[in-house]
């Protein structure tokens, strides 16, 4: 009797691991987790440990098939979801990291940045390759300082053994035991290097950002065979490496968001609104990304406009970790609760600039409206609605693209219901919570099984749409939405203006 395959997905994220096993029914059958400490080393700087994420790996991974009861040598193949933007500089020969893995919300390289950016020539040619715009929250930016700033990142590049990349790259690195060095279509074009039509890095902007092409990985299709799990560096797994995909358009397949104008919301450490644009980019919309979804070896890519907000479900860590206004991240709710409204209290949740639509990475968080009687509960609540108002100012623009109904949404803050609430009320629209949150991993499996059954189970990628969890509907009356959209959008200006102002402006 045959036995069913098994697919392992790893999701390596921001905050954590995750390891998922699936069956060809695209069946859940376990789930490992690990977390993953991000540090702070000074204002601005993003950093995690190479070797910590790839313990992370491991652990989740040996959890997912402990729960499961199922041996290393049942995985049929393994597919891969990352973080993005993040980067890494390793050695090839034994892909020994050169410095901390530069997380996504780094902000270390502003100041080139905004240079970059006040060349409108330069600006506009980014725009029209890559779909991005200048800002460090990309991988270019980060690269390029790796290059110029580490002194054994500089000795590997002179000895020709120098690695850079995405974190794909180098986890794909570490579990084939040096033998793959790809990156997928989807990762590449959130690095600023990427030429989005042409499928290919674009030797210009390598020049432009200081980072050598000929030490970049390759760029394949996200769903492809690109080599072996060596199983003497990956837990005895020995298995082809079948799909890769960058985190976020892996959760907009995994919502089976295959039609131009599907859109969902994955609320995490930060909050990312995607909408599927079909297999044309629209490099021209008003404050909004465009980026590769995802590939099939042999079709069309598939293109989506993006909107992020850098601090969502991190805002709760931070007030634990760092304000103690909370005890844990999940008393945000309970405190939120004690309230029925801000009474007046707004927050700007600019921790790390704002991203879609402002773009502006030097404005910082604020709160307004405190009075004698605000207290913790009234702010944590303000914070909630921030997240809400911000997704507001970003769907607004995309119902222009396409009108959208309805939000499906996934990801750890999805188990807050008050928050999704607020969401609701701040939209004006359904929020749609899956019951499944691993759409990201669901939308790896789906890509890893049509390469392996072949071009006829494409069928998959439309197939096995997230069971419904709850539906939230908006409560409050138009007036009172709008009036307080209003409102926040004053504070947004206000934290701009604080921003922009020089000292002295009020001496």
């Amino acid at each position: 009797m045959n036995q069913e395959k098994i697919l392992l997905v790893i999701d390596q994220g921001t905050s954590r691991t995750k390891a998922c096993l699936w069956n060809d029914r695209l069946e859940l059958l376990s789930t490992g987790y690990c977390p993953v400490e991000r540090e702070m080393p000074r204002d601005g700087y993003v950093e995690e440990d190479p070797e910590g994420i790839w313990r992370s790996v491991l652990a989740s991974t040996e959890q997912a098939l402990t729960e499961a009861r199922v041996p290393a040598n049942r995985i049929a193949a393994v597919g891969l979801a990352n973080q993005g933007e993040s980067v890494l500089a390793w050695r090839a020969e034994d892909q020994a990291p050169l410095y901390p893995a530069i997380i996504w919300q780094d902000l270390r390289t502003v100041a080139e940045c905004q240079r970059l950016a006040s060349d409108h020539n330069l600006a506009r040619l980014i725009r029209e390759r890559t779909g991005l715009f200048i800002h460090p929250y990309f991988s270019a930016s980060k690269l390029g300082w790796l290059c110029r700033n580490v002194v054994a990142v500089r000795t590997a590049l002179r000895k020709g053994t120098l690695r850079l990349g995405t974190l794909d790259a180098w986890l794909l690195a570490r579990i084939s035991g040096g033998k793959v060095f790809v990156t997928d279509h989807s990762t590449a074009s959130r690095t600023m290097l990427f030429d989005i039509t042409r499928l290919a890095w674009d030797h210009e902007l390598c020049r432009i950002f200081s980072v050598p092409l000929e030490f970049l990985p390759k760029p394949v299709a996200s769903a492809q065979l690109v080599g072996t799990t060596d199983p003497n560096r990956f837990l005895g797994i020995e298995a082809p490496i079948a799909a890769l995909v960058c985190d976020q358009p892996a959760a907009l397949l995994g919502h089976n968001c295959t039609s131009s104008g599907d859109t969902k919301c994955t609320l995490g450490t930060g909050a990312f609104v995607l909408m599927n644009i079909g297999n044309q980019p629209q490099l021209r919309v008003r404050g909004l990304l465009t980026s590769l979804g995802w590939s099939i070896s042999e079709g069309s890519p598939s293109y989506y406009l993006e909107g992020g907000i850098f601090f969502a479900g991190a805002l709760a860590q931070w007030f634990c970790n760092n304000v103690g206004l909370i005890e844990n991240p999940e008393e945000i709710e309970t405190i939120s609760r004690q309230i029925g409204s801000t009474e007046g209290v707004y927050f700007v949740p600019a921790l790390s600039g704002l991203a879609a639509p402002h773009w502006n990475p030097l404005v910082r968080g604020v709160i307004l409206g405190l009075s004698s009687k605000s207290g913790k509960a009234h702010i944590a609540r303000a914070a909630m609605e921030g997240v809400a108002f911000r997704l507001r100012e970003i769907v607004d623009l995309m119902d222009q693209f396409h009108p959208i109904t309805g939000l499906k949404v996934d990801g750890g803050v999805t188990a807050n219901p008050l928050w999704m609430q607020i969401i609701a009320d701040m939209l004006g629209r359904p929020i749609i919570v899956s019951r499944v949150r691993e759409a990201t991993a669901l939308g790896v499996a789906k890509l890893a099984w049509t390469t392996l059954e072949g071009p006829q189970s494409e069928k998959k990628l439309q197939a096995h749409e997230l069971d419904i969890h709850a539906v939230f509907q908006p409560r409050l009356s138009v007036e009172e939405r709008e009036q307080r959209f209003r409102k926040w959008k004053k504070a947004v200006s206000m934290a701009l203006n604080w921003q922009s102002a020089k000292e002295g402006d009020c001496e």
